[in-house]
Order: C-alpha cells, then structure tokens, then sequence
C-alpha cells in the first residue's frame, strides 16, 4: 500500500460543519463533466486541437482541484498535527508531494 493510500482517512467536520473537501467536489464534478465532453468529441473524430484545449482545461480543474485538497490539509491535518505529536511525519509528506508536484521523485 502506498503511503498515501495508508494516510487517507474520511471526511472529517471543519468549523463550520462543512465537509472537509466540500470546496473541492464542484471542482471534480466540473472535470468529469469535462471529460464526459472530450469523450464525446472523440468519438465524433473533432478537430485534435479542440479536443487538446478541452483537455488543457481538465488538467487546470484538476490542478486547482489539488492545490485545495492541500489547502485543506494544510488547515486541518497539518494544524491538527501540531498537537498531536505527528507533525513531522505530516511535513515529509509533504515534502514529498511538493517534489512530485516539481518532478524531481
């Protein structure tokens, strides 16, 4: 198992009772949209280059999507590690996202 397989863990209440990545599902939901509709143009034999801008597009929902899930975690795991003694191992992880997210593992 991966190790952020091994740290996923539900969906923890924030302050406002709100789901912990409440703010990031409508960005989910817009790329699957996206993708059903890059399908669709696929199927239809659609110009290369319509279909690599809708793709393009995906890539920057999900890009925006990502930056919030570790917003969130930053505001809720990391934070909450502080007091629970587990702050350290939360900062190797993420480090190392920050070098898969720069290419360099």
């Amino acid at each position: 198992m991966s190790d952020m397989a091994q740290h996923t863990k539900t969906s923890t209440p924030m302050a406002n009772d709100e789901p912990k990545h409440a703010r990031t599902l409508p960005l989910i939901r817009t790329a699957r949209g996206h993708l059903s509709g890059i399908e669709q143009m696929i199927d239809e034999n659609r110009y290369c280059i319509d279909i690599s801008n809708q793709l393009q597009a995906v890539i920057a929902i999900l890009r925006k999507a990502d930056a919030e899930i570790l917003r969130t975690h930053l505001e809720t795991c990391v934070k909450e590690s502080m007091t629970s003694g587990d702050f350290d191992h939360k900062l190797k992880e993420l480090e190392s996202v920050i070098d898969h997210l720069v290419g360099e593992k």
